[in-house]
Formats: C-alpha cells, structure tokens, sequence
C-alpha cells in the first residue's frame, strides 16, 4: 500500500521553467517570448574634392547628393578617408558643418575626401535615396620614355633626275616676267617635250640660267611651262631644268631593334 502511494505521490510532481519560478503545465515564459531590441546602423557619407591648398572643408564643398558634415554629439562612430585611405582621429577635427585637416601637407587637387557617419539605433529612419556621383579614387604618375636599341634599316635610294633645255627667245620674254612653254624643251636625248614633269612631293628642281644655279622662289613648274620672274634675260641665253624625283626610295628593317618598357612611377 505504501508502494503505491508513493507511485502516486510521484506522478504529481511538477517540473519548473527553467527561467522563472512558474511551473510548465499551461505557462509561458514571459522572459524567453520577451521581443529583443536589435540595434540598427544608419550610415551617411559627406564626399568632396580636394583643391590642393585647403584645409578646411565644408557643407559648401559637398557633392551633390551626399551627406552636409555631421556633428559627432549626434553619431556613434566616424571615419575619415582621403583617396581611399584611413585617417587617424589626430589628424583632423570635427563639427557640425565644417572639417578641418591638422596634417603636414594637404591632399593633391583633384583626391578625394570622404567622410563616413555612423549612428546606431532602435528607431526606424526612413531613407529617402538619390542619386549621387561614382566616388573614383585619384592617382597622378610619371612615365619614363620608351628606349629603342638595336636593329638596322636598309634604304635604297633610286632617284629619278631628268633634265630639259631650253633656249630664250624673244617671245618668252614678257612685260613683267618670262615664260617657257613646255614643247619649247628637249630632254636629255635631244627629244622635244610634250609636257614636263610635276614638281615632285618627295624631291625638288633646279633651274640653271646660261650655266648659273638660280633661286628657288625665282621659279614656278608646272606640267605646260616653267614660269620665271624676272625679263632680265637676253635672246639666245640657254635654260635647264633639273626635276629630282625620290618617290622611289624605300626602306626595310632587316633586323627588328629592342624597344624598353616605359617605367611608371606612381606619385599619389
């Protein structure tokens, strides 16, 4: 009998909750159901340009879209990058609306200057987002010129040089200049002209006068005549045109030379 009083005994008892007094049947625990609170993180981002000569930045200097310069009372945790790198909190002062640099040298025109806030929180913020600018890193380098060594070039010049001669008559001769047709010439063969050569893009003429090289302004070529200004000639004084002509040379790398590679010296 006593046996099974106790059996019975034993079946009323009742486990308690592990995190309060309370026991298990029906119970639920206010302390596990309890909501947490999660602390959020709001981020905002002042971006400017450095000038090159100042120190102090402001809400002036923004770009458009981004964060005016907090006051570090309202945010939990700033960070401050120049061209992509970290700053120490030593280097730099903040307050509302203005950013001052404490450094030695100030950044190279045109780095940028980015300033991170970081406020952490319960309470929902609605972000009204725009759109902003790309933040680029800046960097400045120096380029050593390519050096060439080695190698040779073979060139073959095969000028094209004909003369013609003529003979001043007094029908050439004009009032302020004098002009010689060309079927008054003959070539070299003693063969009449029909029409004389072009002056040559790669290559020149010369005129001789009864022997004597004469300028080159003097002197205008064409394909019909050659045209001299000046009357200064007499009857009978003979003329020679010289066309030198090399279109025709060429040239050929018979062994290609070594060119270096430029060295490139990043400044910033």
């Amino acid at each position: 009998m006593c046996r099974k009083s106790g059996l019975i005994k034993a079946s009323m008892i009742e486990s308690k909750c592990n995190n309060c007094s309370h026991s298990k049947r029906k119970h639920v625990c206010k302390r596990t159901t309890k909501k947490s609170r999660q602390l959020k993180a709001h981020v905002s981002m002042y971006y400017a340009i450095s000038d090159g000569a100042s120190r102090i930045y402001t809400d002036e200097q923004r770009i458009n879209g981004y964060s005016r310069i907090l006051s570090p009372k309202k945010v939990s945790l700033i960070n401050v990058f120049i061209n992509g790198v970290p700053q120490s909190p030593i280097s730099y002062t903040i307050h509302r609306g203005r950013f001052r640099l404490k450094t030695i040298g100030v950044p190279t025109k045109g780095v940028p200057i980015i300033i991170q806030f970081i406020r952490f929180g319960t309470r929902k913020k609605r972000c009204v987002h725009k759109a902003v600018a790309i933040i680029k890193p800046f960097v400045t380098a120096t380029s050593s010129s390519p050096v060439a060594s080695g190698g040779a070039v073979s060139t073959a010049v095969n000028p094209d040089v004909p003369r013609f001669i003529a003979t001043i008559t007094a029908g050439m001769i004009g009032f302020t200049d004098t002009t010689i047709t060309a079927t008054s010439f003959v070539d070299d063969n003693g063969t009449a002209v029909i029409v004389l050569p072009s002056p040559p893009t790669h290559g020149y003429f010369n005129v001789y006068v009864n022997g004597i090289l004469q300028e080159g302004g003097l002197s205008t070529l064409s394909t019909a005549s050659l045209f001299l200004e000046t009357t200064e000639f007499s009857p009978g004084v003979p003329v020679v045109l010289e066309v030198a002509d090399f279109s025709n040379t060429t040239s050929t790398i018979t062994t290609e030379p070594t060119i270096s590679a430029p060295i490139i010296t990043v400044t910033t």
